[in-house]
């Protein structure tokens, strides 16, 4: 709560934006529900945000957000709506060592350190080059957004990964997968997605194998779970 307050009292207005009783009010677009705070322990979160050319929130991060980011401001900020809002899906990640902030699209985000909670947003993208599902999975091209490849049960059972979702870019595609759950120990076909780098990676044990925690990397990867 101490913590909360100080974030609170620390931040200032976001780039002469200022939220409107009329955008605070707007109606969600469809069925879907109007946004607000991230709910803690659901693993997605889909909502409607109002029109944002007068809007207001705060946002710590990029492209990964803290759980107590704004959800529409930060949709803004990735990209996800433009200035008239709209629909919007946001996964929950594990908390990062750190956030780092950025100007984007209009709204500045934060910087922060250790958040125990993350989320990042769906954004989809023209079909890109994939591999074909017979391929053998070795490292993620530099040329792909996305790959679609194979996996033995031998490669789930060796090779190393920094990370607990997201992974660095060059971790080894079928361990990794298998620590997120995507797989199991038999192995079987994965979709790989390129995304942003990070300041800091964390590790855990799951699905009993271990990863590695890292600093800076380049570029991150998760799975795709449709």
């Amino acid at each position: 709560m101490i913590r909360r307050f100080i974030r609170a009292m620390a931040v200032v207005a976001l780039a002469g934006l200022v939220w409107s009783n009329s955008a605070a009010d707007a109606q969600a677009q469809g069925d879907l529900p109007s946004c607000s705070s991230y709910p803690g322990g659901q693993a997605s979160y889909s909502c409607s945000c109002p029109p944002m050319s007068e809007a207001y929130g705060f946002v710590w991060g990029t492209d990964v957000f803290t759980l107590d980011s704004n959800v529409c401001m930060a949709a803004l900020h990735a990209g996800a709506i433009g200035i008239e809002g709209g629909a919007v899906t946001a996964s929950a990640l594990p908390g990062q060592a750190s956030y780092v902030g950025t100007m984007s699209n209009g709204v500045p985000s934060r910087d922060w350190g250790s958040y125990d909670a993350s989320f990042m947003f769906e954004i989809p993208k023209p079909a890109p080059v994939k591999y074909g599902s017979n391929d053998a999975c070795f490292g993620f091209p530099e040329s792909l957004d996305m790959l679609t490849c194979s996996c033995t049960p031998q490669a789930t059972a060796k090779g190393t990964f920094w990370g607990n979702d997201p992974y660095t870019i060059d971790s080894d595609i079928c361990i990794a997968a298998r620590h997120s759950g995507i797989i199991g120990p038999e192995g079987g076909t994965v979709t790989a997605i390129r995304t942003i780098g990070l300041q800091s990676y964390t590790s855990s044990l799951n699905n009993g194998v271990e990863g590695n925690p890292s600093g800076p990397f380049d570029g991150s990867m998760v799975f795709d779970r449709n």
